[in-house]
This record gives structure tokens, sequence and C-alpha cells, in this order.
């Protein structure tokens, strides 16, 4: 029996190899519960963070609404009546940080704790774009006249950030006070990559003119950001790339594709989530397709999936610690989205499970 079951451990980790070593990851489609108020309206997942809450936005009405391992919780309210909210990150303890504008445009940063009613931050015209797990928001004010300025916000407190250009923004922080972002001149528009530490102004890289804005940051210091150069077909792209210690670290230009687009998928692994396409200097996008780099590997995320239905778009905007991504589809037919989770399969959790139930088992039998 001892012999029997040694056998049977060793032939189903054999057969597991090829998923854990060689093979491309795969990832099933996970419908979300909308709720049925929305009538239809098209959505998207905002934000997930690392216990698999996340949030949804409906594309018209401008409402968000929370969710905890895909159970429903509630809509977060503004803290004005009519307002629109706009989530743009969640930490580790469910607290979103975001902005809430009113019908004429005015803008202030709003958050969220695990609670559903919304409090302000800081005076009108601000915004966090993002927030680390000890409370501190990174993002921007304005001053006088309509571009921004970065700075901190915590604990009611804001701290204007020292910005050598003109202009910039602070777009993400981690949990050892790291904070990114971009700047930019005054009739430049050529963006900068900036960093902090600790609130101070820090010097990041060499080339900061062949360099373009830095989009997220993770706790083992990682930056990403994007490049502007010269591609290997003669093209002029802007690709993402990552930062560490002063080395920059490329990734291969997706075929003919001229523009890449963080879309702040970015983990505490190095994972990424990105688009390429056409385009041109008015904003209008061709070509367009979605892509992950998974463990130092570049996918086409349409790939990756195995429940995929024919005529749908899929797009991977948000990636949490366990490899869950969130993002929406999109029907061609009828131009609606509809936010949606990709899981990894098998799932991490059930990978290790099955492991541990071998060793143990081998072991017991070992042990007689």
């Amino acid at each position: 029996m001892s012999n029997f079951v040694r056998n049977l451990a060793t032939l189903v980790l054999c057969s597991l190899a090829p998923i854990l070593v060689a093979s491309p990851p795969s990832y099933r489609i996970r419908e979300i519960d909308l709720p049925t108020e929305l009538n239809g309206e098209s959505t998207y997942l905002t934000t997930i963070n690392n216990r698999g809450a996340f949030t949804v936005s409906s594309v018209n009405s401008y409402r968000l609404f929370r969710y905890d391992q895909n159970q429903f919780v509630g809509e977060v309210m503004p803290i004005s009546a009519g307002n629109r909210m706009f989530a743009s990150a969640m930490n580790v303890q469910g607290t979103i940080c975001g902005i809430e504008t009113s019908q004429d445009n005015q803008y202030r940063i709003a958050v969220s704790a695990s609670h559903l009613i919304t409090s302000q931050v800081w005076t009108d015209k601000s915004w966090a774009r993002g927030l680390n797990n000890s409370g501190t928001y990174a993002g921007s004010f304005y001053s006088a006249g309509s571009s921004p300025r970065p700075a901190l916000f915590e604990n009611g407190t804001m701290r204007e950030l020292y910005n050598p250009l003109d202009y910039g923004e602070a777009m993400g922080i981690n949990d050892h006070g790291l904070a990114i972002g971009y700047m930019y001149r005054k009739g430049d528009y050529m963006f900068y990559p900036i960093a902090w530490r600790n609130g101070e102004y820090i010097e990041i890289i060499n080339q900061p003119k062949i360099f373009g804005g830095l989009a997220a940051v993770n706790n083992n210091d990682q930056i990403l950001g994007w490049e502007y150069y010269t591609n290997d077909l003669g093209k002029k792209v802007y690709a993402p790339a990552i930062w560490k210690d002063g080395e920059i670290t490329r990734f291969p230009t997706i075929h003919s594709q001229q523009y890449w687009d963080l879309t702040g998928g970015f983990n505490n692994n190095g994972d990424i989530l990105f688009s390429a396409y056409e385009g041109d200097m008015f904003g209008h996008r061709w070509n367009e397709e979605y892509y992950a780099v998974l463990g130092g590997t570049t996918y086409k995320f349409d790939d990756l999936l195995e429940n995929k239905q024919a005529g749908l778009q899929y797009n991977a905007y948000r990636i949490n610690d366990a490899g869950v991504i969130g993002g929406w589809t999109f029907d061609p037919q009828t131009g609606k989205t509809r936010a949606v989770l990709f899981s990894p399969v098998p799932e991490p959790l059930s990978l290790a499970t099955l492991g541990l139930g071998l060793a143990i088992c081998v072991g017991r039998r070992k042990t007689r």
C-alpha cells in the first residue's frame, strides 16, 4: 500500500509539473452579481485588493459599489447626494480613495473605509490617485490656474511635494513611504518621472529625457512607468518599463503597436497589465489589444482565457497578489461593458493544498 501511495503521489505531481513550470497560466471568467437597479447599464471593475474586495463603477450614473469576496456589500454613498463617484485605489484594509464630483464638475478627494459613507479628506480641487496600508494618500491639488501639483494627504493634512518643474501629480505610494508620479513643464506636456521618499524629493534615474511618467509602485520598491523611445521597427513608442535601484527593465515591443497604456495593473510580484494600440495625437485608438506580464513572461491576455465567449472583447485592468484580475467585457454589438473577474486556473491555493496533502500522505505512509 505504501508503494501504491508513493507512486500515485509521483504520478500526480509529475502530471502537474507542466502546469506549475512550463505551461502558460490560464484564467476563468467569473461573472459579478450586479445590482438589478442598474438595469443593464455598462459597468467597470475599478479597484481590487489583496483580500479579494473590489469596487464596480457604473458608466452613465457614476455610482460606486463595494464587493467582498464576490459578495455584494452595498453602494458607496457620496458626501453630497447626486454627486458622482470615482474610485482610484483600495488598500488591504478595504479603504477606497478617489474623487467625488458635482454636476458642475467641481471635485474633491473622497474616501470610504469599511462603511459605505464617504468622508472628505481635503478641500475642493484635489484628487487621490493611490494610497498605502497606513492610510497615506498620494495625489494632487489645484492651486491658482488649472494645472495640478503633487501632494500627500494624511490625518486631515496636506503636504505639497517638491516638483522641479511646473506641474505634476503623485500617482501612488507604497508601505515604505516611496511615492511616485510624473511632472511636466508649462506649455511642454512631455512627462518626466518623479519620486519622493517619506515626502522628500529623490533622484531615481540618470536619463529623465528618455523616460515618461511613473504609474505605480509596489512594496518591493519596483516602479512601473513608461518610456518614450524608438523601437527596433523604427517607430517612436511609449512602452512600459520597470525601474528598480537605478536600473530600467524594458519589455519587448508588441509587433507594430505604437502606444502602450498602463492600466494600473501592478502587484507586489511584479506582474503587469497593459494594452497596446495604434493611435494619434488626438487620442484616437485602433488595433488595441490587452496583455499581461506574468512571472516575467508577456502574454496576450485573450489567449489565457478558458471560457471566453465569441464576439466579446476582454479587458484586464487590476491584479492582486493572488493573481486575480479585475476588468470588464465589451460587446461591440451593443456597445456595453460589464465588470468581471478573471481567476487563475487552477487557483494557487488549490495547487498548494493538493501538494501539501500529497506530501502529508506520503510522509504518513513512510512512518508506518
